[in-house]
């Protein structure tokens, strides 16, 4: 049984080999599903994780669902379905989520990836400095304060 399943892993389809891609359902899958990976040191049952994140985002447990795709020492890869675009919008608006245990970054579904680890490294984020002398607001600056955090996108 085990050679069995280890010959199933190695199947694959690409459209290099002849196969038929359909471009629209790549679409369609992404206005009801994301991908998010779950930086975190903490192990979750896929239960836990969804009654956190059911209490997190305010929804009832048949309005969505959850799929634990990977999981490693450092986070969790999940798959997540909605059953509304509305509450799919206002949970990816507000990525990346912060809690107790770790980052949620979520990203629209484009499919399903083949390396789970190079995924959702990243995620923007703006905000504000306070009390920083006016002298001191420039354009350097600010570059080299977002550089002590990430990569620079925009100032």
């Amino acid at each position: 049984m085990d050679d069995l399943l280890a010959h199933t892993s190695k199947l694959t389809v690409t459209d290099e080999e002849g196969w038929e891609i359909n471009e629209a359902g790549t679409e369609d899958i992404g206005k009801s599903c994301l991908i998010g990976r779950l930086c975190t040191m903490k192990s979750f049952s896929r239960s836990l994780l969804k009654n956190i994140l059911c209490r997190l985002w305010n929804l009832g447990e048949n309005e969505w669902d959850l799929k634990v795709k990977k999981t490693s020492t450092k986070a969790i890869f999940v798959v997540l379905s909605f059953s509304e675009n509305t509450t799919l919008e206002r949970i990816l608006g507000k990525s990346p989520w912060v809690l107790n245990a770790g980052f949620l970054i979520l990203e629209r579904m484009k499919g399903i990836p083949s390396d789970w680890e190079t995924e959702l490294t990243y995620f923007s984020i703006s905000g504000r400095v306070y009390n920083l002398p006016v002298r001191a607001i420039t354009k350097s600056n600010m570059a080299r304060l977002v550089g002590m955090a990430g990569d620079i996108i925009d100032i």
